[in-house]
């Protein structure tokens, strides 16, 4: 069986390790990057299968990584995970390049049922 591997872009250490130890339980390998530059470095140094990405990142924000990851893997899901909920949040991720948009705060079976797991 083919590993699942999930990048999880998240500044709020709880956040994020709570969403790694559930994908983790889940049989996924997981990596976490808490701001964007990481998460940009370790996109490149790996290949993942799913990228979870919060919008307010320091260093870079998660659209701009959303849209980098993009042009460079077009087939990539990307996930945003965040607490900017209008409308506009929700048209600027989706015009990034997310392939869909969870607003925090959420339940993990969310998560699970828009992954597939």
């Amino acid at each position: 069986m083919e590993e699942r591997k999930i990048l999880i872009v998240e500044d709020e250490q709880k956040i994020a390790d709570t969403l790694k130890f559930g994908l983790l339980e889940n049989g996924f390998y997981v990596e976490v990057a808490y701001n964007g530059l990481i998460g940009e470095k370790l996109f490149f140094a790996h290949s993942f299968n799913l990228v979870i990405l919060d919008i307010n990142l320091p260093g870079i924000n998660g659209y701009e990584l959303c849209r980098i990851i993009r042009r460079h893997a077009p087939a990539v899901p990307i996930i945003m995970l965040t607490s900017f909920s209008t409308l506009n949040d929700k048209i600027e991720g989706y015009d990034s390049g997310a392939d869909d948009y969870l607003v925090k705060p959420f339940e993990f079976k969310e998560l699970v049922l828009k992954i597939g797991v």
